[in-house]
């Protein structure tokens, strides 16, 4: 048997917990352990059980890789359902994500200690096109990952825009139902919107930081594990053109020098 694989494909901080989070909403129900998010929609870096290969199914499984990687079993790839957001929204939910790991690590940061981490990140990840370690880990600049998969990939795709999906979430949840085969009534997709919601996934990670750590979903970087009191969490605040609250004057226009061409050619426009 050789299971058949359909990758959510994003690049880091574009939403792929949150199509996770629906996807199990809409095959499962509703969220009721972070283990079972792993075990139906896996994340393939936290492992996929072997049980869960040895089939002929469906299987979705995140990834960040700039094209369909290669499993230690064979596989069939037969989709992908590709996220894509704003360049310098995604700079900045990263620079949310990255705090949340350094605080992890040092035991807590302060203010100052706090901007200075915020504005070395940003400078390296403008220069580099993106994040510098996940260039190392092979998953490339912001540009170079989509284009693996939007001019690359030439499987079965699913194009979701996250600005899109947060306007509209009924009818983002019902394109990822209509991709993946599934044959859900109008009320389970609009339950999957509601409950799949910020504000769900945010006590979601709320309840699972007072449980045992192995347990956490909401992991850092290099699954780190923020203290359950740290003001950092994984699911931020999840908004479109929120990235003027984090970046200064001077580095939106450096961002939109550095992602502004490709950002026209994915559909978007970065006013500096």
């Amino acid at each position: 048997m050789m299971p058949r694989i359909v990758w959510i494909a994003s690049y880091p901080k574009s939403g792929n917990t949150w199509v996770r989070f629906i996807i199990h909403h809409l095959s499962g129900g509703r969220l009721g352990d972070a283990r079972d998010l792993q075990g139906r929609v896996p994340d393939m870096y936290l492992g996929i059980s072997a049980s869960r290969l040895a089939t002929d199914a469906l299987i979705p499984i995140k990834t960040h890789h700039q094209r369909p990687p290669t499993l230690a079993v064979p596989t069939q790839t037969v989709g992908a359902i590709v996220i894509i957001r704003h360049p310098l929204d995604v700079l900045a939910s990263n620079v949310n994500y990255h705090l949340m790991g350094q605080a992890a690590r040092t035991g807590g940061l302060s203010s100052a200690q706090a901007e200075t981490f915020s504005r070395d990140y940003i400078a390296a990840y403008i220069g580099h096109g993106g994040d510098p370690a996940f260039i190392s880990f092979g998953w490339g600049t912001w540009e170079e990952n989509l284009s693996g998969w939007l001019e690359h990939f030439t499987g079965p795709r699913l194009l979701l825009h996250y600005e899109r999906l947060l306007q509209l979430p009924e009818q983002g949840v019902a394109r990822i139902a209509r991709f993946l085969g599934l044959a859900v009534s109008d009320e389970r997709i609009a339950a999957a919107a509601r409950d799949c919601s910020f504000d769900e996934m945010r006590h979601i990670e709320t309840v699972t930081r007072e449980g045992p750590p192995q347990d956490l979903l909401f992991r850092g970087p290099m699954f780190t594990v923020p203290p359950p009191q740290s003001n950092w969490r994984f699911v931020n605040k999840g908004r479109a053109d929120g990235y003027g609250d984090v970046l200064t004057a001077s580095e939106i226009r450096q961002g939109a020098d550095r992602f502004g061409p490709a950002a026209k050619r994915f559909g978007y426009s970065i006013d500096d």
